[in-house]
């Protein structure tokens, strides 16, 4: 399929590129307004550029779409992308369609009259795909294999503090409180939370520091360490690249960053950190979204069962 939007990224945000791109870049700014965190809009922005490409691929236009066309879009994203991509894709461009055409694409979180019920949109239904920890041995690997003390720091604070890749790539230098031996952390939707800064993941940052990062005017902790963009922040799209390469290199694919903060809420459970702490730590505002994170494979969940009947006693008696 020909691209007619491209994405690219500017000093304020994600935007489209292409022709007639005005009305779609106006709507990610509507979509901006709502402090979202940096990956979100990034996602949004490539969401929006597959679903005008693909009606415009289609001959569609926002005059001729019909809400029956949404149908066809559902179809042809099955071919290459899983139901949570397609439904998000699907919501973003509905949202995107009822501000031009509600007549036509309203948003039905929106309606309120009971004559009138809304018509449901063709969502997919997700499966529910157990995410498992990375095990202690294999994030150990990890790090030794790694080239930096950057790569190792990095690695540390989503495994041993739990932040997503984004928070650990906002990171200011003023956040480090070296003397409370705390981090405060940027979450999504602006929202922040003080950390502790343990001592093995403070000894791999200050060795960081002292050692590898180069002279900048940035004041973001991580910063690109050689070529053209040497002392220039890292970016969404350099980390992909470090953890893609490490991934196929030690032969590990299930060791994508988020699943570093699966090991981290794991652990602290494992452990015996209650879910409202954990919560705090993750920075999550709803139970639900931490019980998501709480996995454990078949071998640990077996032990302590065993443990359990153990304690329990048995209740079997002998049949005489």
């Amino acid at each position: 399929m020909k691209r007619h939007y491209t994405v690219i990224r500017t000093a304020e945000d994600w935007r489209l590129c292409g022709k007639d791109a005005n009305e779609p870049n106006q709507f990610l700014e509507r979509v901006n307004l709502r402090g979202l965190a940096e990956g979100s809009l990034r996602t949004y922005a490539f969401d929006l550029a597959v679903a005008l490409n693909w009606m415009l691929h289609s001959g569609k236009t926002v005059e001729n779409m019909r809400r029956q066309d949404l149908y066809d879009f559902v179809r042809d994203q099955r071919q290459g992308a899983c139901a949570v991509t397609i439904n998000r894709r699907l919501r973003l461009f509905h949202r995107y369609l009822a501000q031009a055409r509600p007549d036509e694409f309203e948003p039905r979180d929106f309606i309120r009259s009971r004559r009138r019920r809304p018509r449901p949109l063709p969502y997919m239904k997700e499966p529910r795909l157990v995410k498992l920890p990375l095990t202690d041995r294999k994030v150990r690997d990890i790090v030794a294999r790694l080239r930096t003390n950057r790569d190792r720091a990095i690695v540390a604070l989503m495994w041993a503090a739990g932040l997503r890749i984004g928070e650990v790539l906002s990171l200011r230098l003023p956040d480090l409180d070296w003397d409370n031996g705390t981090i405060l952390v940027h979450g999504k939707g602006d929202r922040e939370r003080s950390m502790p800064f343990s001592g093995p993941v403070a000894q791999l940052i200050s060795r960081y520091l002292a050692v590898e990062r180069p002279s900048t005017a940035a004041d973001r902790v991580f910063v690109v360490l050689k070529g053209q963009r040497r002392g220039n922040p890292m970016t969404y799209a350099g980390a992909r690249r470090l953890f893609r390469y490490w991934r196929g290199r030690l032969n590990l694919p299930e060791a994508h960053t988020h699943r570093f903060r699966h090991t981290f809420a794991a652990n602290m459970i494992r452990h015996g950190v209650s879910v409202p702490m954990l919560m705090r730590l993750l920075g999550h505002t709803w139970a639900e979204t931490t019980m998501r994170y709480v996995h454990f494979d078949d071998r640990e969940i077996r032990k302590h069962y065993e443990k359990a009947l153990a304690e329990l006693g048995t209740i079997t008696g002998s049949t005489t």
